[in-house]
């Protein structure tokens, strides 16, 4: 069983994806064949273990689950960046 735990001791983007598959399907009670149908983008930070153009983890959960998924960079994480960049310039 893939857990909160086990991405604390190993945050690669596989067991990230294990841990996020998993719970939709344990957590919210989906069956595989529903994902596709339910799970149409992801919200991430720039992590690369979550944008990785090679192994992130919407690339694998694009190989494994949902070919057309869409990763989208978070616009309140862009915009807490953009903010924390000006205080900085101006400090």
């Amino acid at each position: 069983m893939f857990s909160i735990e086990r991405i604390f001791k190993d945050s690669n983007a596989y067991n990230l994806m294990k841990v996020i598959m998993n719970s939709l399907f344990n957590v919210k009670g989906l069956a595989k064949v529903e994902v596709p149908s339910r799970l149409l983008c992801f919200g991430v930070n720039s992590v690369n273990a979550f944008q990785g153009a090679q192994g992130g983890v919407i690339v694998q959960i694009q190989d494994l689950h949902v070919h057309f998924l869409m990763g989208i960079h978070c616009t309140t994480h862009k915009t807490n960046l953009v903010v924390q960049i000006l205080f900085c310039l101006h400090a």
